[in-house]
């Protein structure tokens, strides 16, 4: 800011303007600020509080110039880049704190607490709790020494980022350092949203200023320290973040499994959280063996009623949905909708309970059931106004059930309408947002349109193949959807390059009746006939309707097809014979 500007700056900043004959000592002023806007900002805060006079500060600043490395460390001001910025910060800012620790203990207390959340968006539910007269005095001290800025919303603060840094290293000076800062982890510990708190809905405000608080505290780690990590895992699983998440939840539970008993109830809502989380990321096989065992473990100790002990049964009856125990999990999803039924018809547990047992019967190929079980759901949701996650999900599942059951119209259309009234919501990569595409991708495909089809599960794929290993489930199933639109398409060399990938691993992965193993081998069969390796579908097609193996029941849809590719095989190859 040049000279000129700096000289408005502070005279309209000014309650009292400066006396005719001061403009020396403006300027002597302003030069020690060097033209800083901030640093005018706060000289003329103090100023205006506490009535002044400029030659009376200006000597307050000679005074704390001497301060600066010894409140603030030598790095400070030592930056020659920012030497002159970070000094004139440091010099008005010591005047100010001086005088509001003089006549506030409880800003500085907030102050404080601030230096190590973000400087930016504070919201003002986050602060420590205080009487509301004194709270609002405290605000407004920090506000007219310019420590604070309020947004035009009057419940979001803003702190510059050199007064955040000036506060926090004199925090660090200061032997109330280290006390200050487990008192500001052990404050949002306990304040940190969860589901069921009236401030809920502030969460995603939350959450990076605990990152900030947590990046600080790599050492000296106690039960508040993972009390806030396990509560910054949940809001990131909400947010289906799950990366960060498991993240979360992995160090909560290590730490928690040094020093807890086995039967220990905090132990085991961390180790049922990084099962969850397990099974978020797609690892089925650990989320399963982790929930087991903690399901196991409560049977013992909890009342089967007991919301932790429902929810570890909950999530190990989808895991096992996700590693074919199809009917494990059926079993478990009945015993929790017995147990819940005492409930309110709209409390989201028991939904939640009867969508995952809606969608087991759909893996069981019980789709009427299922589509009561999804229709009654979605009818008390819009009663109850719901309009997130859980939503869209029993959406989805009940256009999935609608498209195995042969009403493909009805299907497209959920699909449809998800796809441009909440699935943008979702992360591009989210799994739900991809799984919906796939399932309009093979609805397009069952009415012939595959055109439309192709490039949707072209799309899933590119994602896919970016996030999920190359074994996983889904990137395979929507691998071996495309390969039938290109086999439906003509684009045959195209299906068996996909299709040999796609077999093989399912070969070595899924039991022989296997309905997408059977699919997969089917359509390679097919393909193979299609460009004349005739004897290599024999050989596929043979193992299936062989006379020999029980592996599907004579009436089979898929022995009866297979066995219909054999004869054409066959067929085919007395031709060429001939």
């Amino acid at each position: 800011m040049d000279r000129e500007e700096a000289i408005h700056l502070f005279t309209t900043s000014l309650i009292q303007k400066p006396q005719t004959g001061n403009e020396e000592l403006v300027l002597e002023l302003l030069t020690k600020l060097t033209f800083l806007p901030l640093a005018i900002a706060q000289a003329s805060a103090y100023l205006n509080k506490n009535k002044a006079p400029i030659r009376a500060y200006l000597k307050l600043l000679e005074g704390a110039e001497s301060e600066v490395s010894k409140v603030f460390g030598r790095e400070f001001g030592d930056n020659t880049r920012y030497k002159g910025t970070q000094n004139a910060i440091g010099t008005t800012w010591i005047v100010s704190f001086d005088q509001i620790q003089k006549l506030d203990p409880l800003a500085v207390d907030l102050l404080s607490f601030i230096s190590y959340i973000e400087p930016k968006a504070i919201p003002q539910s986050i602060l420590p709790v205080a009487a509301p007269a004194e709270f609002e005095s405290a605000i407004g001290t920090l506000c007219s020494y310019s420590f604070l800025a309020r947004r035009e919303e009057a419940d979001t603060f803003d702190m510059h980022s050199l007064v955040h840094t000036a506060t926090r290293d004199w925090l660090h000076k200061d032997e109330r350092g280290r006390q200050s800062f487990q008192d500001a982890i052990s404050h949002l510990a306990a304040r940190f949203p969860v589901e069921g708190d009236f401030h809920y809905t502030l969460r995603s405000e939350y959450v990076p200023h605990a990152m900030r608080l947590l990046s600080r505290n790599d050492q000296e780690r106690g039960d508040d320290t993972y009390t806030l990590l396990e509560k910054l895992g949940w809001s990131f699983a909400r947010d289906r973040r799950f990366k960060e998440s498991s993240e979360c939840a992995e160090e909560v539970f290590k730490w928690r499994r040094g020093f807890l008993p086995e039967t220990d109830l905090l132990r085991l809502r961390a180790e049922t959280t990084l099962g969850i989380a397990y099974a978020d990321r797609r690892q089925f096989e650990e989320a399963t063996e982790i929930l087991s065992h903690v399901v196991k473990t409560q049977s013992g100790i909890l009342a089967e009623d007991e919301p932790l002990r429902l929810l570890a049964e909950h999530a190990l009856a989808s895991a096992y949905m996700n590693v074919e125990r199809v009917e494990d999990a059926i079993e478990i999803f009945e015993h929790i909708v017995d147990v819940e039924k005492h409930l309110d018809e709209e409390d989201d547990s028991r939904l939640s309970s009867k969508k995952g047992l809606a969608d087991a019967y759909l893996a069981n190929g019980q789709r009427e059931e299922a589509i009561d079980i999804l229709q009654h759901i979605i009818k008390v949701r819009k009663r109850t106004q719901y309009n997130n996650f859980d939503c869209l999900a029993c959406h989805y599942s009940l256009g999935t059930a609608l498209l195995g059951s042969g009403q493909t119209e009805n299907a497209i259309e959920i699909f449809e309408r998800l796809q441009v009234t909440g699935m943008e919501t979702l992360e591009e990569s989210d799994q739900l947002r991809l799984a919906n595409e796939s399932s309009l991708g093979r609805a397009f495909l069952q009415l012939g349109r595959i055109k439309d089809a192709v490039p949707i599960f072209e799309h899933v794929i590119e994602i896919e193949r970016r996030i999920l290993p190359e074994n996983d489930s889904s990137l395979l199933a929507s691998e071996q959807d495309l390969a039938h639109a290109y086999l439906v398409d003509g684009r045959t060399l195209d299906a068996i390059n996909i299709l040999e990938h796609v077999v093989g691993f399912n070969r070595r992965t899924l039991p022989e009746n296997d309905q997408w193993r059977l699919a997969s081998e089917r359509d390679l069969a097919a393909a193979y006939q299609k460009v004349g390796r005739t004897r290599e579908a024999i050989e596929i097609l043979e193992r299936a309707v062989s006379a020999k193996t029980d592996m599907l029941a004579y009436n089979d849809p898929y022995r009866q097809e297979f066995r219909r590719l054999l004869l054409d095989c066959h067929d085919k190859l007395k031709e060429a014979d001939n």
